[in-house]
């Protein structure tokens, strides 16, 4: 593709800052330059492209940007109609789908139990550029812990916190998981067995052009293990405090509220929800990369098969 002098290629809300330069798709025309740009060849890592460029190798144009002083790539890659993306959807659709048939109902996290939540929000001294993560605010919804495979305490599972709010008139979802809490550790899952610990979103969220990673800490005085009844019990003697922090993908945790859970406890019979936070995202806060991409295709194949709610004890 060629760019005339003059004129910049740039969509608004895609950018992908590294080193002084940004990623970005070429869809629109929303800038001008006051010279020639330059081909160049350079690779792109599957987690930083766009939605819809496929090409790890892409062609892009590079040109100085007055207003920043900085140099700016703007990606040309073919858009993702090829083999990949469309085979793994339909795969992670065939498996979630068989698997939802085969549990009826929920494949995985199949049994929970809810609190209602308040989010206290009070942002981070650098701002990210999304009012959840940046102002202060209160929002309410609720909350759902829940063991992964549903394996029998004290067996290790991997463990889930849904959380559902209502913000900007809207409705937010978020999942997040037991994962490490370093650099590394929070993009792998961590089969646990007591509640307290760290849970990530494991997959990456992206607010201004910045890739981020969102996560809750639930510390207590003493380890909380994973059974829903210590959880009940726990919620009994006062709310549940977890720390809501959010991190670059390779960056130190910044702490940005505060979840607030209280009794008393509910079952999914008492509140059925299903949650998949690609339909309903966070304000400012959109889910970002190749896997998130894909993954929507297992939650809308799991959620046409209808529910059969667990039953546990929460008393």
């Amino acid at each position: 593709m060629v760019f005339p002098v003059g004129t910049a290629k740039e969509p608004a809300g895609r950018a992908i800052s590294s080193a002084g330069e940004r990623f970005v798709h070429t869809e629109e025309v929303t800038g001008s330059i006051p010279v020639s740009p330059t081909i160049v060849q350079r690779p792109v890592p599957l987690w930083d492209r766009p939605f819809g460029v496929s090409e790890g190798l892409s062609r892009a144009v590079r040109f100085p940007w007055p207003a920043r002083g900085s140099w700016v790539a703007v990606v040309e890659g073919r858009p993702r109609k090829g083999v990949w993306t469309p085979a793994t959807r339909t795969a992670l659709a065939a498996s979630f789908g068989a698997a939802a048939r085969l549990r009826r109902g929920r494949p995985l996290h199949p049994a929970g139990v809810l609190f209602e939540a308040r989010l206290r929000l009070h942002g981070t001294p650098q701002p990210w550029g999304a009012p959840f993560l940046d102002h202060r605010m209160d929002v309410y919804g609720f909350a759902r812990f829940s063991r992964s495979l549903g394996l029998p305490p004290p067996l290790p599972d991997i463990l889930g916190l849904a959380l559902r709010w209502h913000q900007e008139d809207a409705t937010a979802d978020l999942l997040l998981a037991t994962t490490g809490h370093t650099p590394l550790g929070r993009r792998l899952l961590r089969p646990a067995t007591r509640w307290t610990g760290m849970y990530t979103s494991l997959f990456p969220y992206e607010a201004a052009g910045r890739r981020l990673v969102l996560g809750a800490l639930l510390q207590r005085e003493r380890p909380l293990p994973a059974t829903f009844d210590a959880l009940v019990r726990a919620a009994d003697e006062g709310p549940l405090l977890l720390d809501l922090a959010a991190a670059a993908p390779s960056g130190p945790w910044r702490l940005f509220g505060q979840i607030e859970l209280t009794a008393p406890p509910m079952t999914d019979a008492d509140l059925p929800t299903r949650f998949n936070p690609l339909l309903r995202q966070v304000p400012g806060v959109r889910p970002a990369g190749w896997m998130n991409e894909v993954r929507d295709a297992a939650y809308e194949a799991a959620q046409r098969v209808p529910d059969r709610q667990k039953k546990i004890r929460v008393r």
